[in-house]
């Protein structure tokens, strides 16, 4: 499932106020070559701009890559971006993305294309994708 588009959506509420930041939301849609879409979300604060940037930077690197292959890329990327770590734009770009990559496993939840994810046996996680699978 390789991946052939990331788009950032800005959204706005068109509010005024003392809090005009907060009216702003964006979103970032991951679309495959077979046309399956998947979408996340990237807290831009009052960096609309940069995290905008930062997620067409990450588009260049993840385009024609596996959406399932969420470790190699984030390894690529990492590889990419020297200031991931301490950058608020590339953690946010980058976590929009995965989220997105994620939808497209929990949208095929009966068949997921991520076999592993919440699959833990012991500890806090365990049994979190099943209760999940069982919600939706």
């Amino acid at each position: 499932m390789k991946i052939r588009e990331i788009d950032p959506l800005v959204l706005s509420g068109g509010e005024g106020g003392s809090a005009t930041w907060a009216s702003y939301m964006m979103l970032v849609r991951v679309t495959t070559e077979d046309g399956q879409v998947g979408y996340g979300e990237a807290v831009p604060t009052l960096r609309l701009l940069s995290v905008e940037g930062a997620i067409k930077q990450v588009a260049k690197a993840y385009v024609g890559k596996n959406a399932e292959d969420l470790e190699s890329n984030h390894i690529d990327w990492y590889k990419q971006d020297f200031y991931l770590p301490v950058s608020f734009e590339s953690a946010s770009a980058l976590s929009a993305v995965d989220m997105a990559c994620w939808d497209f496993g929990w949208k095929g939840a009966g068949d997921p294309s991520l076999p592993d994810a919440g699959r833990e046996t012991e500890g806090p996680g365990a049994g979190v994708r099943e209760r999940m699978v069982r919600k939706m």
